[in-house]
């Protein structure tokens, strides 16, 4: 289906395009492919109505899709192709990839004919297959819900999480490459978690700067940022339509208490580690962590380690609109479908003012505070957390850190939970 690009990403999302690099977009195209198991169905094309927009998150994936078709009320093939859990194939074909590229899979999760005066047409709600993760229990093949990793490689525990919920009939898979070794160990009891909270506690176990992201052919992966060689480089005037930098420190962390179980006697393991070079720059900072089926040492230290490496400096934070370079002039735009949570970003051109790095100055590394503006740190090598895409531009954030796993609130309900569970037995009662 040939595209009708309008200018926004989103109307109440993301501000308009500059004109000065709106190029004439008329070279993109789209293909809905639909499968009912793994038995292709039909193609949808010209029939839809919506442009493919959606979020991808780092240690996540893909969020939800809404396709708009144009079809009658009383007719719009239920059961047929507009099928519950039909799988959807989402193709985007341009001019870097002339026969196609997978841009996004899911299923139909829900759909809605609407009769609107002399319009009519159904909407179709797409959920990625990630999806499915916070609606399986993790569980071995036995049933048991209890499952335990002694002293070994986090990357070990992630394979096993996957390889446990494709026996429950799960879609998304790991290849011999996707998952990296950390070179680390740990020790820890998992129960009565679902696959997607056994990941977001797997990532909490690994050392500091380690992600996880599910692609569009559903391939999961567990990898080390590499804040060393950036893997994009977008420049003003050629790439950028938008751009916001702020430097904050509301959540900065350097020193944590770690509350962990019981090591005996009914004493709870319960540790401090901190960082003396950001005390001494910004005072001290403190968190408490609570874990209580942590009752090894190294874990602990691993994952407060973890949160102060993270978290030990103010985050710069960009928000960026980049445009596509599927327009009429070849020169501007770029190759937005290569954008993905996880990458690395560095932004070209920017003017540093007159305060750099002072030549005359000492300082010590990991110990002193950087001397430099604001344009000078965004023009450094930093994270992308996430990407809202669209057919003509995608709207990214990026920082200088990565999001901690979960988020407070949900934290809080999880440490309660765990001790709610925590003496639970390994196999749950059939009735």
């Amino acid at each position: 289906m040939a595209i009708s690009l309008s200018p926004s990403l989103s109307p109440s999302k993301s501000p308009s395009i500059s004109p000065s690099i709106s190029p004439s977009f008329a070279l993109k195209t789209f293909e809905y492919r639909i499968f009912d198991s793994n038995t292709y169905v039909t193609t949808w094309t010209d029939e839809v109505l919506s442009e493919p927009y959606f979020r991808m998150t780092i240690n996540g994936g893909a969020g939800e899709m809404v396709v708009r078709l144009s079809r009658t009320f009383d007719n719009f093939g239920e059961d047929n192709d507009v099928k519950l859990s039909n799988k959807v194939e989402v193709w985007c074909f341009d001019c870097e990839a002339p026969n196609g590229t997978l841009l996004y899979c899911g299923y139909i999760s829900g759909y809605r004919p609407v009769l609107d005066g002399a319009s009519e047409y159904v909407e179709v709600t797409l959920l990625p297959y990630i999806a499915e993760m916070s609606e399986l229990m993790l569980r071995e093949p036995s049933g048991d819900t209890l499952i335990s990793f002694s002293s070994v490689d986090p990357s070990s525990v992630f394979k096993q999480i996957i390889d446990y919920y494709r026996e429950d009939g799960g879609t998304i898979n790991y290849t011999a490459s996707s998952i990296d070794d950390t070179n680390t160990t740990i020790t820890y009891n998992f129960n009565c978690y679902t696959v997607k909270e056994a990941l977001d506690k797997a990532i909490e176990l690994t050392p500091e700067n380690w992600y996880w992201f599910v692609d569009a052919n559903n391939i999961l992966y567990l990898k080390l940022s590499n804040m060393t060689t950036a893997t994009h480089n977008f420049y003003i005037g050629k790439h950028l339509s938008y751009m916001e930098t702020w430097r904050r420190a509301e959540d900065l962390i350097n020193r944590v208490y770690f509350v962990g179980g019981d090591i005996g006697g009914g004493e709870l393991l319960y540790r401090m580690n901190d960082n003396d070079a950001s005390i001494a720059s910004y005072g001290i900072r403190a968190e408490k962590k609570v874990d209580q089926r942590v009752t090894s040492t190294t874990t602990a230290d691993i994952m407060a380690n973890r949160l102060i490496n993270s978290r030990k400096d103010p985050e710069i934070r960009t928000t960026a609109i980049i445009v596509d370079n599927n327009g009429s002039n070849a020169l501007l735009g770029y190759d937005i479908e290569s954008i993905k949570p996880g990458d690395t970003m560095i932004i070209r051109n920017l003017q540093y003012g007159a305060k750099t790095i002072t030549l005359w100055d000492i300082a010590q590394w990991d110990v002193d505070v950087w001397d430099q503006t604001l344009a000078y740190a965004a023009a450094s090598i930093i994270q992308i957390l996430t990407v809202e895409y669209s057919p003509n531009q995608v709207r990214i954030e990026a920082s200088s850190r990565l999001p901690e796993i979960p988020k407070r609130m949900e934290d809080i309900y999880r440490n309660l939970e765990d001790t709610q569970v925590l003496n639970v037995g390994a196999t749950p009662v059939v009735v």
